[in-house]
């Protein structure tokens, strides 16, 4: 017998009666790994065990230090730590059995990956470590053997020569022994600085650069070499070509700067950065879209007020041009977000990832109106076109035209008679109308009762004297959807006067993919899998850069069970809309729903102060265990209006206390709306489990699902609430009912990705 085998054996009667030991797995510098049986929960695992003559007090330190700071991080792509302890004078931890490889293995098998895969696991990795920060802790040895992909996942492992923050214990000598060659970051080599989060984003710069090109960026022969050209050298460029190319080389390049203070400021602003070069689409001809930010346009009247004139000229260009498919063209929320900036040109379009700006004036003197504007290319500063219009009021979507029409010809875009035509249309009647237009938009994400009504109210005037206008109907169909949404109301008077809006629109302009838009977002918490299909035909249709159908086709197709259909219409919308609220809003659900709370508390912090903030924010909290934290958030709460989600918030701060009682009473408030709101129901059914109210959880679950909520993944792996339920045969048959819904949608979401892709 081996010493190996002798081992084993000792080993497998030290744990009898907590795992029976089966095989080697591998082994590293100081551990091996054994594939053993968990006895008591009848499932697979794999054991880490210090093997003997590796039991220096170094060695002894550095596996502690691991299985210290494994148990702290609660991540759904940082592999996680079952059970650790000691037995026959070895060390061991217990984590899961992955179902997959190592990203090593599939590199040497594969080379290089396709930009979507590679950009795919980066930002992936990209989040876990960004959530290890968080909590203080700086992994080191960021490498392709330490990245593993288990059932579609990436997951981070071995963290055992990370750093903690507040502890100034070096566990080994020598820093360059601390990390990888290949990968490692010059701070870690000089040991001039206690390395931080920007030394794992230059590891990860290292592997993305190696999933691309199949190599490393320095692919020395020696670990001599490699480390001196970590020190020295500049990286290669990337050589891919096409649309994501560059952008995808100017991020390597960012995060493999020398000096980290020249990379991302973290590793969120990283993944955030690769998903938005990854997010743009060709244009039809096959060349890639040109990025470009109409920024709000200047007031130059006397008159304060005459402000909406220039915001109303903005938001109707940036409507035009996003009509055409060779233009990638960001929202009007977050243009309007760099009104009054101090930022450079260059600055504003490094942000947005886009090479060109368009930027004017309007001065308005009684009925007199003066326009100029000028585009110009931010990375010469060259000014490409300019031009000034006069003219009285009436004349401004005359000069919203000319003005979208140049663009097009300085950018050399060949439009189609279908984007000429498209330009042309007269959407509003007048410039009144436009004025009252403007206002609604911003009662639409004031998460408030009053604005909306009365955006209603004054639309509903435009309307009846002007006549019907397909912007005017879409609108209001909007503004009233919220006001169900937010809770203001449950009357069905909203949703008849929705479908009336909608029968108007489609006699207006018989076909319009507006009328599928308006039906899907409207109907999306009744029945979210008919909703998501009306959002496809209207993106099939041509609205292809509109936020709120972005938004709110992403959320959607996570709730019905295809989160990577969700992530990429998600990408598209943070490629024109990374400020606004409908990306925080589906950054939020994309995030919360794959178990990343505390990536989904951040997404709720940059909404506007509201109830519905509040409540978002103390819900994502209590899903990453920090209750006191919740609860403080809860605290939060402005005061006024605030319809449902205060009855939410009463909800769940009652439920964090545990005053059953309360719960039981407030929870018949939120029962009217969550009838027919499968969040809502998933809301009731997270609270009543939290306060051990096994019956009421499963009811309202099951009801989610019902009305076609299909989350399996998240009610059996992500969910922290529903622990106490996953033995129950009810809950489990919950789950399958889920996943049946999810099988039967996946074929058409995964043509719809590869449509987008």
């Amino acid at each position: 017998m081996t010493d190996s085998q002798h081992h084993t054996q000792r080993l497998d009667a030290a744990l009898a009666g907590r795992y029976k030991i089966e095989r080697k797995l591998g082994e590293g510098g100081m551990a091996s790994v054994y594939l053993a049986e968990d006895v008591k929960h009848e499932r697979m695992v794999a054991v880490k065990v210090v093997r003997p003559g590796t039991m220096s007090s170094e060695g002894l330190g550095r596996f502690r230090a691991e299985i210290r700071t494994t148990a702290t991080l609660n991540h759904p792509n940082i592999l996680p730590l079952f059970d650790s302890g000691e037995v026959d004078g070895s060390l061991f931890y217990v984590m899961p059995v992955i179902a997959g490889e190592s990203l090593r293995q599939r590199l040497d098998r594969e080379g290089a990956l396709s930009s979507l895969e590679a950009g795919r696991i980066a930002t992936a990795a990209a989040r876990a470590l960004a959530y290890a920060h968080d909590q203080g802790v700086v992994h080191r040895d960021v490498k392709p053997s330490n990245l593993l992909l288990h059932v579609g996942e990436t997951m981070v492992a071995d963290f055992g020569i990370s750093l903690v923050r507040g502890s100034d214990q070096r566990l080994t000598a020598t820093g360059y022994s601390l990390g990888t060659p290949h990968y490692i970051s010059p701070e870690q080599i000089e040991e001039t600085r206690d390395p931080d989060g920007r030394s794992d984003q230059y590891s990860l710069g290292c592997v993305l650069f190696e999933m691309l090109e199949g190599h490393p960026p320095f692919p020395k022969r020696s670990a001599h070499a490699a480390l001196a050209a970590h020190m020295t050298q500049s990286p290669p460029h990337l050589t891919g070509s096409g649309p994501q190319g560059a952008a995808l080389d100017a991020i390597v390049r960012r995060a493999l700067a020398k000096d980290p203070d020249a990379r991302f400021p973290s590793m969120t602003a990283f993944a955030g950065a690769v998903e938005a070069a990854l997010a743009p689409a060709p244009a039809p001809d096959g060349a890639p879209r040109r990025g470009l930010v109409v920024l709000p346009f200047t007031n130059m009247s006397p008159d304060p007020d005459d402000a909406y004139f220039s915001d109303g000229l903005t938001e109707e260009v940036i409507a035009d041009l996003s009509r055409i498919r060779g233009l990638r063209v960001i929202s009007r929320t977050t243009a309007m977000q760099y009104r009054a900036t101090s930022l450079r040109l260059s600055q504003i379009a490094e942000e947005l990832n886009v090479r060109f700006a368009l930027e004017g004036g309007v001065r308005k003197a009684g009925s007199r109106l003066r326009v100029s504007a000028q585009l110009i290319d931010t990375r010469s500063e060259q000014h490409l076109w300019s031009e000034k219009y006069d003219g009285v009021v009436d004349d401004i979507f005359e000069i919203q035209d000319r003005v979208s029409s140049a663009i097009a010809d300085a950018l050399s875009i060949v439009l189609t008679p279908e984007e000429k035509q498209a330009i042309q249309d007269r959407r509003l009647p007048d410039a009144e109308a436009l004025r009252l237009y403007m206002e609604a938009r911003h009662a639409v994400w004031s998460w408030s009762e009053g604005p909306l009504m009365g955006a209603i109210a004054e639309l509903e005037h435009v309307l009846a004297e002007q006549g019907d206008h397909l912007q005017l109907l879409r609108g209001l169909a909007y503004l009233r959807w919220q006001v169900l949404n937010m809770g203001f109301s449950s009357d069905p008077v909203h949703l008849q006067a929705i479908d009336d809006y909608v029968r108007r629109m489609e006699a207006l302009e018989p076909g319009t993919p507006w009328a599928a838009a308006m039906t899907g977002i409207t109907r999306l918490f009744r029945d979210p899998e008919r909703s998501v299909l009306n959002l496809l035909e209207a993106w099939h249709g041509g609205i292809r850069d509109d936020p709120d159908v972005l938004g709110w086709l992403a959320a959607g197709c996570v709730w019905i069970g295809h989160a990577e259909a969700g992530e990429r219409f998600a990408a598209e919308l943070v490629a024109i809309d990374p400020q606004g609220d409908s990306a925080i809003v589906a950054g939020n659900v994309l995030a919360f729903y794959r178990g990343r709370f505390a990536d989904a508390s951040e997404f709720a912090r940059k909404l506007s102060d509201s109830w519905f903030k509040v409540v978002l924010l103390g819900w994502c909290e209590a899903a990453a265990g920090n209750e006191r934290a919740a609860l403080s958030a809860l605290d939060g709460a402005p005061a006024g209006e605030g319809g449902q989600a205060r009855v939410m918030v009463d909800l769940l701060r009652a439920a964090l206390e545990h005053r059953v009682d309360v719960v039981s009473a407030v929870a018949n408030e939120l029962a009217p709306f969550a009838t027919n709101d499968f969040v809502d129901a998933m809301f009731l059914g997270d609270v009543f489990a939290m306060v051990g109210d096994r019956a009421m959880a499963l009811r309202w679950l099951r009801h989610a699902v019902e009305m076609g909520c299909f989350l399996p993944d998240f009610f059996v792996r992500y969910n922290p609430f529903l622990a106490g339920l996953r033995d129950d045969p009810e809950f489990q048959s919950i789950v399958e009912q889920a996943r049946r819904g999810a099988v039967r949608v996946r074929p058409q979401m995964d043509r719809t990705v590869a449509e987008i892709e």
